[in-house]
């Protein structure tokens, strides 16, 4: 009897499971860009991991044939690496972010120089005073990301020589306002209690 109502109480699961997939309209899906397509004067070679904003529209870094990065959100590019001259952007991580408004932050290298770029220009690059930590100075940007309201964050690290890749610590970085590197501030590092 009990394996009975075991049965029973299964089935009538698998039937509501069932019902309620039907009651949910499916998601359309479409092709948003693919390989080959023609942009800036060159074409998609390669797409990284797609984000989105708080609204759901997407923001990915494709890389050009012409080694050119693209910045794409919502329906189109909205930045070119070419478009950054005279600094020589090369490369750019994976990982990105994208607001709201469709401001961005990357980590490409800027002029040989890791970094996180964004909307506005360079955030911060190794070799610059780190604001928030007087006598400081960055050694690596990696791994940035983007609130739907402009914030970004990414892990960073720091060392007290100018110029050097070699960190003596990390640090996770906010900046409220990606385009002025004044509003840059430590959240937490290692060593942290």
């Amino acid at each position: 009897m009990a394996r009975r109502h075991s049965m029973w109480f299964a089935a009538l699961a698998v039937s509501l499971v069932a019902a309620a997939a039907q009651a949910v309209p499916p998601v359309p899906a479409y092709v948003v860009i693919k390989q080959g397509d023609a942009y800036g004067g060159s074409t998609v070679s390669s797409l990284n991991s797609p984000f989105t904003d708080g609204n759901g529209k997407v923001g990915f870094v494709a890389a050009l044939a012409d080694s050119q990065r693209m910045i794409w959100w919502n329906t189109g590019p909205v930045f070119f690496s070419s478009s950054a001259l005279p600094d020589v952007l090369t490369g750019g991580e994976s990982s990105m972010g994208v607001s709201n408004t469709g401001g961005f932050i990357y980590s490409p290298s800027v002029n040989g120089n890791d970094a996180v770029y964004t909307h506005g220009g360079t955030l911060l690059q190794r070799g610059d005073p780190i604001p928030p930590l007087p006598g400081l100075y960055s050694s690596f940007n990696s791994r940035p990301a983007m609130l739907p309201d402009g914030t970004a964050y990414w892990v960073g690290g720091s060392t007290a020589t100018q110029g050097s890749s070699t960190s003596t610590n990390r640090h996770l970085f906010k900046a409220t306002d990606p385009t002025n590197p004044a509003t840059i501030m430590r959240v937490l590092g290692g060593g942290d209690v």
